[in-house]
């Protein structure tokens, strides 16, 4: 695909259920994308992709913040490119704008630069909608046809019968599961949001973290050392991951998420706190949180075994950014970025990475503020191979703009009743900065894997139309 499509907007793949749900109308379309992507926002272009009479994917790409004609010409361009490229467009898509601004007071229905510019290129390309329809805060309308930009009543929406508890799997979980009887879409906010903490399991988990960082370095030098501690953070990180059941409900159904209930429970919270303190502390360097990373695409004994044939030295040393000014191809030009940029040519096992994401949302919500940081980007890394660029940006957008900020002085352990703060040194900010920084840029476009199946699932229709 062109650079253009992969820098003019982020978009949000997401699968069809196997659930044949028929809509007769341009509100019950409207009615059933949250039914299907299992999320909604207010300030979104959801794209509807068909093969023949079926739809088949849900793209979500974001709103500019104006409605000018430079914001609304990209985004009407990229995601055009998208589908002339991927050939989606041949079997004419729909398009649903949900936002938060209103009609006028002459019933103009908002963002009538985007509107417009989405129409003259799909005409210059020769391509058709079946529907294109806008949600806005005080009514909605259908842009084809006779009552394009008619002003209509949202309770009409809450008509359809789509409107009403869902019945169907949402997109968010595995298609194993069983219906969700959910009322309610989850929000883009709510899936960035972290659960409620449990005060006793952070107080727990702060504990493990004082005696670890009173211990071994992250790697040490000593090569046998080194992989013998690779592989306790391997072992560890596994262990929590293959503690939650990704098949069982996924995030769409997570108590955590869907209620905001607090840790109570060893159902809501799986992982053991010591294994789960030793992959927050493996986090908080490059090269540990590197492991903590590649654990979670594949099994710790494979990890263990790839480092002891390439050497601890070489995973410690490996550069966390790209260097622009090293030559291609070079072993100076291998560093984290690329080797996660390439691994994400490959979909993971998503079940697997439902259960990673769980376990960093238990991370992160138990973290000591200064180990949140390092844990926060491995949550973003993960959501973003899920293919939700947004809620990546949602987890990282608190925290990019405080990496400088000064650390308080620890507390006591034995005398503090909150979790202790550790004295964060400068060395731990500064990976903290670059993870931060590592993720911010893998996240700029869609994982790879994610638009190379959209290219060969409408390979076909590109082709027929050609």
């Amino acid at each position: 695909m062109h650079n253009r499509v992969l820098t003019s907007a982020e978009a949000e793949h997401r699968c069809m259920t196997h659930t044949v749900l028929r809509c007769d109308s341009a509100a019950d379309l409207i009615a059933v994308i949250p039914r299907l992507t299992g999320f909604t926002d207010h300030n979104s272009v959801f794209l509807m992709l068909f093969q023949g009479k079926r739809g088949n994917r849900v793209l979500r790409f974001s709103l500019p913040e104006e409605d000018s004609a430079a914001a609304s010409e990209a985004l009407a361009e990229g995601l055009v490119s998208l589908l002339v490229d991927s050939g989606a467009g041949a079997a004419t898509p729909a398009i649903v704008i949900r936002t938060e601004r209103s009609f006028t007071s002459g019933d103009a229905h908002p963002w009538q630069h985007l509107t417009k510019q989405l129409q003259l290129r799909l005409r210059r390309e020769g391509l058709r909608l079946r529907e294109f329809a806008l949600v806005a805060a005080d009514g909605w309308c259908e842009l084809l046809g006779k009552s394009a930009g008619l002003r209509r009543q949202l309770s009409e929406l809450d008509e359809s019968k789509f409107s009403q508890s869902p019945d169907d799997k949402s997109a968010l979980s595995p298609t194993s599961v069983s219906h969700t009887t959910t009322s309610a879409p989850l929000t883009l906010e709510s899936l960035a949001s972290l659960p409620p903490a449990s005060s006793e399991r952070a107080a727990t988990i702060a504990k493990h973290l004082h005696t670890l960082r009173a211990g071994q370095p992250h790697l040490p030098s000593d090569e046998s050392t080194a992989l013998q501690q690779i592989r306790r953070v391997a072992r560890a990180s596994d262990s929590c991951f293959r503690a939650v059941d990704g098949s069982g409900s996924g995030l769409a159904t997570s108590p955590s998420i869907r209620e905001g209930t607090p840790a109570g429970s060893p159902t809501h919270w799986p992982s053991g706190t010591a294994e789960l303190a030793r992959l927050i502390h493996a986090a908080q360097h490059g090269a540990s949180w590197l492991v903590v990373a590649l654990t979670a695409l594949t099994r710790a004994e494979f990890v263990a075994s790839v480092t002891a044939e390439l050497g601890s030295s070489r995973l410690s040393a490996l550069a966390l950014l790209d260097n622009q000014n090293v030559e291609p191809g070079t072993p100076a030009d291998w560093s984290a970025e690329s080797l996660l940029r390439s691994l994400a040519y490959e979909l993971p096992e998503r079940n697997r990475l439902l259960s990673v994401i769980e376990v960093f949302r238990d991370a992160a919500a138990h973290s000591p503020e200064h180990y949140r940081r390092a844990v926060l980007a491995l949550l973003a890394w993960a959501w973003w191979l899920l293919g939700l660029q947004s809620v990546a940006a949602q987890i990282l957008e608190p925290v990019k703009n405080t990496l400088n900020d000064s650390a308080e002085p620890a507390k006591s352990l034995e005398t503090s009743a909150e979790p202790a703060k550790p004295l964060e040194t400068a060395e731990c900010a500064d990976h903290a900065a670059e993870l931060v920084l590592l993720v911010q840029r893998l996240i700029v476009s869609p994982p790879q894997a994610h638009l190379n199946q959209l290219k060969q699932q409408f390979s076909g229709a590109k082709r027929e139309a050609a």
